[in-house]
């Protein structure tokens, strides 16, 4: 039980670092959106919807840093209870 937060925390790093990989890798691999001036609107508006997705990388991020901030809160509450008198 003590050592949770610290496991919480070397998950969340580590979430981090495989979604920084994730979102670098499909940034190497995406080109900008090409529109040509015979394109529908509707064909315009798919390419740029496309283009303006939030990648899987940028989520994986978001929850290792929600994994990061729950350990710390957990360990915030668990040295502030130590620090509480037993029994009122």
């Amino acid at each position: 039980m003590i050592a949770w937060p610290w496991y919480l925390v070397s998950a969340g790093i580590v979430l981090i670092i495989i979604g920084f990989f994730m979102t670098t890798l499909s940034r190497l691999s995406s080109r900008p959106p090409y529109i040509d001036p015979k394109m529908s609107n509707k064909e315009i508006k798919r390419v740029l919807s496309k283009s303006q997705k939030t990648p899987i990388g940028n989520i994986v991020i978001l929850f290792g840093l929600s994994v990061v901030f729950v350990s710390m809160v957990w360990r915030l509450v668990l040295s502030f209870l130590s620090y509480m008198p037993p029994g009122r």
